[in-house]
């Protein structure tokens, strides 16, 4: 959520300096687009009880999505670079690659929505619900291929981690647009699972009868503004990408699943089930130490 702040703030400020140039100095400022969108949509958003209420909005972000597919395609076969690119490697080893894993570990950390899902689905089952997982990783995962390969085609080694910045001038606009809806109405169905989180510790310690409408808004605002002042003063979106998939990423995809695997599976502990979650866990905790360790490493030496 942190990194979804920076992003929408940083899009919609470049677009108010390259659209807006003579406009008052706060509207190229980050922080203003940020308070803005956080408190005008983003924290009316997060305080709908349901994720069925978000379709729209998420149709919306879906058709940016679309959008900005569309355009890294176009730009591959049509657009000009104002620079002659560097020759494509096909593959490479670099200390570098370690610190950049942790991005591919955020970019398919899904599972916190699953639940919320499963509850809110009609005729929810077992079965229903593995098609759902599968057909939303198979098109997650064509989205990530299409414009990593046609963009890294584009623009070679030279390509930017914001890839909408290689494309034309009088297209990003639009873009950077796009993108921001995107994120920003991806960072409430973000939030509902950690409001859930938050609330099951509350009502441990407190009891469901706490005040449960006062609980539910506290939650909420404590959450949205945490993520907000992190996001206020920290900037770098890689660094927080690398962190967040590292840390969080790592645990629910690999630490958390093995481990559970392990724990309630009822079957002798050398089973070969039970030891591939073992090993799941593991990789888990390896990947969070030496990605972590790279990523530091690459910030502060």
């Amino acid at each position: 959520m942190i990194s979804y702040l920076i992003i929408v703030s940083d899009l919609l400020a470049d677009l108010g300096r390259s659209v807006w140039g003579d406009c008052p100095q706060f509207f190229k400022d980050y922080r203003f687009w940020q308070a803005v969108v956080t408190v005008v949509v983003i924290l009316p958003l997060c305080c709908v009880k349901k994720l069925d209420t978000m379709r729209f909005a998420s149709l919306l972000a879906m058709v940016s999505v679309g959008y900005i597919v569309v355009l890294v395609v176009y730009f591959y076969f049509f657009g000009e670079l104002s620079y002659e690119p560097e020759p494509i490697k096909l593959a490479t080893f670099a200390p570098e690659a370690f610190a950049a894993l942790p991005v591919f570990v955020f970019a398919f950390t899904c599972h916190v929505n699953l639940f919320p899902i499963y509850r809110e689905m009609a005729h929810a089952r077992f079965r229903r619900t593995q098609v759902v997982v599968i057909i939303s990783l198979i098109i997650c995962a064509s989205i990530y291929i299409v414009v990593a390969s046609f963009g890294y085609a584009t623009a070679g080694p030279a390509v930017d981690s914001n890839i909408i910045n290689n494309c034309a001038p009088a297209t990003v606009g639009v873009a950077r647009l796009s993108t921001s809806f995107l994120v920003t109405f991806s960072y409430p169905i973000l939030l509902h699972p950690a409001r859930c989180s938050l609330d099951t510790v509350v009502c441990r310690l407190k009891g469901d009868s706490w005040y449960p409408r006062v609980r539910f808004y506290t939650e909420t605002l404590l959450l949205v503004g945490v993520t907000f002042f992190i996001a206020f003063f920290m900037r770098d979106l890689d660094f927080v990408l690398g962190v967040v998939g590292a840390t969080s990423g790592s645990m629910i995809s690999y630490v958390i699943p093995g481990w559970f695997y392990w724990v309630l599976w009822p079957a002798p502990h050398l089973h070969p089930r039970r030891l591939l979650a073992a090993a799941l866990a593991f990789f888990g905790i390896l990947l969070c130490v030496v990605c972590v360790t790279c990523l530091v490493l690459e910030e502060f030496f």
